[in-house]
């Protein structure tokens, strides 16, 4: 089965890059101390959230009409890394021409004018990438998507963190660290598509009408993932208002952290949206609620065992000035384990033609997010945050559930939550299966 050698393709990177990613954030965290890394955090909010909302849903736009029409890279390598570009230099400018008021608005003048503007180059970048990331993962070359984001970026980011201590560049460096490895990985991804091209007697760009189609299909599917993708950045931005930069980096290294444990899920949920967007009606409902029972189980588990020795890893690598991360770690976890069972759940939804749904369930759970973040951080400081996106994330797996359930009711599937002996089966025979090179 081509779909799990792809998953445990992914699942091993991914577990490589988060590795990593872990060690690279103890030398930067050590390095930067509480406070300037809150500061790092600060200044990304922003470009993250703006890169965030910057794509118009053009991303599963293309997944889904790359694999309907047949594969033709050069018309959307080219229409979509300018339309990024544009885009991006379009945020880039509105911004520059108030970045002082931003500043006194979300940062209270706290954070560096010259760091902020450098950060601002983050977004094209990324809104580029983001839809080359979708060509290649609607072409199905998850491999070579892998490779690049779980490998060689956690590679990349190490190496020049390794640089900015010998150097002592301090708080600049450090910002400068994700625009070199995003560059990277964007230039890398342009290539690859540019020689897998190089054959191709198509013409560059995607006619008007073939947009408009992509556009209105795209938008019906960015609401629900702009919500998705701006929920935890707008309370970002709104902490960045509330705490203190030590705070801010606290919930932001709490946050990090329980990446660890979802590499399984997000292994799935990186092959699942082609593989969905190529399936029959009845071919989804019978693998999604296997998908969903093992996302819970490996991701419940993984979470216990995190919860039980998180002291002892903040304490050891990060020092008692970081204790803090114990007590968020409880509401953060929670959301973790749910946000990747909503997520295949409403890829089941959007792929079988009622992309709606998403925002529906998306926007219940940041409106929830917004009414009880600030009371909450009132009665609790930044545990109430984490509490509140807790808060936001049970309602938007429960709406994204009864959404699935009403379109794909099925008495026989009713555990959604934990592995069956029948699941445990099925892989180890799939696993026996691939060791004979038959899968």
């Amino acid at each position: 089965m081509d779909f799990l050698k792809k998953v445990l393709n992914v699942f091993f990177n991914k577990y490589i890059g988060l590795a990593i990613e872990f060690f690279s954030s103890v030398l930067l965290v050590g390095y930067l101390g509480a406070n300037d890394y809150g500061q790092y955090t600060a200044i990304y909010v922003l470009p993250i959230l703006l890169s965030s909302l910057g794509g118009f849903g053009f991303g599963p736009s293309i997944v889904y009409f790359i694999n309907r029409e047949g594969p033709s890279i050069r018309k959307y390598l080219w229409t979509f890394t300018s339309l990024g570009m544009i885009f991006g230099l379009i945020y880039i400018t509105i911004i520059m021409f108030f970045y002082v008021e931003v500043n006194e608005i979300f940062y209270k003048g706290r954070v560096s004018n010259t760091l902020f503007l450098i950060s601002l180059l983050f977004i094209p970048i990324i809104i580029i990438q983001k839809y080359l990331r979708s060509i290649i993962r609607g072409l199905y070359k998850i491999k070579i998507y892998s490779i690049l984001l779980d490998i060689v970026a956690p590679f990349s980011r190490l190496a020049l963190i390794f640089g900015l201590i010998y150097i002592d560049y301090e708080l600049a460096g450090a910002v400068i660290i994700p625009i070199l490895v995003q560059s990277l990985i964007t230039i890398c991804m342009f290539v690859y598509l540019f020689y897998k091209s190089l054959n191709e007697v198509s013409s560059y760009f995607i006619g008007v009408a073939d947009l408009v189609t992509m556009t209105k299909f795209g938008l019906k599917t960015f609401l629900g993932s702009a919500i998705l993708k701006s929920n935890n950045s707008i309370i970002m931005l709104i902490a960045t208002a509330l705490l203190s930069f030590r705070d801010l980096g606290i919930l932001s290294l709490a946050m990090k952290l329980l990446q660890l444990i979802s590499g399984f899920s997000g292994a799935i949920l990186t092959v699942l949206m082609p593989k969905v967007s190529r399936s029959t009606f009845e071919e989804i409902k019978k693998f999604i609620p296997r998908i969903s029972r093992t996302l819970f189980t490996m991701s419940f588990v993984g979470l216990f065992l995190y919860l039980l020795f998180v002291e002892y890893i903040v304490v050891y690598l990060y020092g008692m000035e970081f204790i803090d991360i114990v007590s968020l770690s409880i509401p953060l976890g929670i959301a973790t384990i749910l946000l990747p069972l909503s997520n295949t759940l409403m890829v089941a939804v959007t792929f079988t033609g009622d992309p709606i749904k998403k925002t529906y369930a998306r926007g219940a759970g940041m409106l929830i997010n917004l009414i009880t973040c600030y009371p909450l951080f009132l009665a609790y400081n930044s545990l109430g945050l984490a509490i509140s996106i807790a808060f936001s994330q049970l309602l938007t797996f429960y709406l994204a559930w009864f959404f699935y359930d009403r379109r794909f009711k099925d008495p026989l599937e009713t555990n959604m939550f934990f592995i069956r002996i029948t699941d445990v089966l099925y892989y180890l025979e799939l696993i026996k299966n691939l060791k004979k090179r038959k899968v």
